[in-house]
């Protein structure tokens, strides 16, 4: 609060519902230059992470992780609050979470109430591959 800075939260956890007096108050506080206050009109952002939307496969990678169905709740609400949300599909497994049908899959499922989409490719440029699937606009 002292230095008024936004902050970005980057999470697969549902403990920023518990913090939103405090987020709130660092939004209401944050100084944003000029060029940011016009593109994100928010001192606070929270990002969820997501490496597969494969339930088999997020209960062997994501042990004690929230659901996919927890996070997308928890984004909604956070989304409500007015504070920007995104979707992080990071990290992107090599032959696990990087078919061209699961990256359509995210960008797809990440639509609402997201503002911000992000995500990591490892082998993006390998055969198969087109830079279509990256995409996003």
């Amino acid at each position: 609060m002292r230095y008024k800075f936004p902050v970005h939260v980057l999470t697969e956890s549902k403990l920023t519902l518990r913090g939103l007096d405090l987020l709130k108050e660092i939004d209401k506080n944050a100084i944003l230059s000029a060029n940011l206050k016009s593109e994100l009109k928010s001192g606070v952002i929270i990002s969820f992470s997501i490496s597969t939307l494969d339930k088999k496969l997020a209960e062997i990678l994501q042990l004690r992780a929230p659901a996919l169905r927890e996070r997308s709740e928890n984004m909604e609400k956070n989304s409500e609050e007015s504070f920007l949300t995104g979707a992080c599909y990071i990290p992107v497994l090599p032959f696990l979470s990087d078919t061209e049908e699961q990256l359509e899959l995210m960008k797809t499922q990440a639509a609402a109430p997201i503002h911000i989409f992000w995500m990591a490719l490892i082998r993006s440029l390998l055969a198969g591959y087109s830079k279509s699937c990256c995409d996003f606009q």
